[in-house]
C-alpha cells in the first residue's frame, strides 16, 4: 500500500481534521485502529481528529465481520476521534447514522432513515453503512467511526443479489457528487452531532435519530451474540438501545444486528 495524499492541505476548512487520501485500499477501518494504537500507545492521542478516505477497499468490512461491498464510486472513510465525549460514545453508532441522514437532506436527498443500529436507508434501501469501534488504553480513549456511503456507485457494479436492497445518490438523483467536497460536508455535520452530544447528552441524539427510525412498529429478527429474537421494533430507548417487544413483555437490546424486517431477510444470503 502506497503513503496517502492530503486532500487539499490536509485539513478541512474548519481545520479540525487532518484527511489522508489513498487509492485501493484493503480497510480503512484497518488503518484507522492501527494509527489509533500507535497513538494510545505513544501517548499522544489528545483530541486528534483524523480521516482516512480509500477510492476503494477490497476488504470493507460491517457489523460482524460481514463484507462490505466497496466498488470505485463509493464515499469509504474511517474517522479516528481521540478522547470523544462520553455521550457521544454512548450512542456512536446511532449518532454517526443520524449525521449522514442530515447531510442527505442537505443534499436534497429526502427521508433518509435509520435502521438500528447502524445502517442508513433511502426508499428502503441501503444507501450507507457504518461501523463503530473503540480502544482503550489507561484513561485514552479513541473513537472509531467507519462509513461507508453508495455515493456515485452504479447498481450494476454491486453484485446481483444486493441491487434490489441497495442504491446511491447516483443512482437517486442522477447526479455525480464532489467525494472530497462531500467528505468535508460529512465532517461538519459529525462535528455537530458530537458537540450536541456533549452538550445535551446521548438523549437529545437519539431523540432526533428516533425521528428517522425505519424500524418502528415492524416485526423484526435480530441476531444476538449467542442467539436470535423476533418481534415489534418500539423505538430507541433514552441511549439507543432498541426496544423489542416479544414474550409479552419489552427488552432493550443494546447490541446486535437486524437480520429480517416484516418476514423478509435483509442480508444476502
Amino acid at each position: 500500500m502506497g503513503q496517502p495524499s492530503k486532500s487539499g492541505d490536509g485539513t478541512n476548512p474548519a481545520g479540525v481534521w487532518r484527511i489522508f487520501a489513498y487509492g485501493p485500499v484493503q480497510s480503512t477501518q484497518d488503518i484507522a485502529l492501527a494509527e489509533a494504537r500507535s497513538l494510545l500507545a505513544a501517548g499522544e492521542l489528545a483530541s486528534a481528529r483524523l480521516a482516512f478516505m480509500a477510492s476503494s477497499q477490497l476488504g470493507g468490512r460491517g457489523q460482524f465481520n460481514r463484507p462490505w461491498q466497496s466498488p470505485e464510486g463509493g464515499l469509504y472513510v474511517s474517522l479516528l476521534v481521540g478522547s470523544p465525549p462520553p455521550a457521544f460514545l454512548r450512542c456512536m453508532s446511532i449518532a454517526s447514522g443520524l449525521a449522514v441522514c442530515e447531510l442527505l437532506e442537505n443534499r436534497g436527498i429526502t427521508g433518509a432513515m435509520l435502521r438500528w443500529p447502524n445502517d442508513v436507508l433511502v426508499d428502503d434501501r441501503k444507501i450507507c453503512g457504518i461501523l463503530t469501534q473503540t480502544l482503550m488504553q489507561g484513561p485514552l480513549v479513541a473513537a472509531v467511526v467507519g462509513i461507508g456511503i453508495n455515493l456515485n456507485t452504479p447498481l450494476a457494479l454491486l453484485p446481483a443479489n444486493l441491487r434490489s436492497r441497495a442504491t446511491s445518490l447516483l443512482h437517486i438523483t442522477g447526479r455525480w457528487f464532489d467525494r472530497a467536497e462531500f467528505l468535508d460536508a460529512l465532517l461538519k455535520q459529525l462535528d455537530a452531532t458530537i458537540t450536541m452530544a456533549a452538550a445535551q447528552g446521548e438523549s437529545a441524539v437519539v431523540e432526533l435519530a428516533a425521528r428517522r427510525d425505519a424500524l418502528r412498529g415492524r416485526r423484526v429478527e435480530l441476531q444476538l451474540e449467542a442467539d436470535t429474537v423476533s418481534g415489534i421494533a418500539g423505538g430507541f430507548a433514552p441511549d439507543g438501545a432498541l426496544l423489542l417487544s416479544h414474550d409479552g413483555r419489552t427488552q432493550a437490546v443494546l447490541h446486535g444486528s437486524i437480520t429480517a424486517v416484516d418476514g423478509r431477510a435483509i442480508r444476502a444470503g
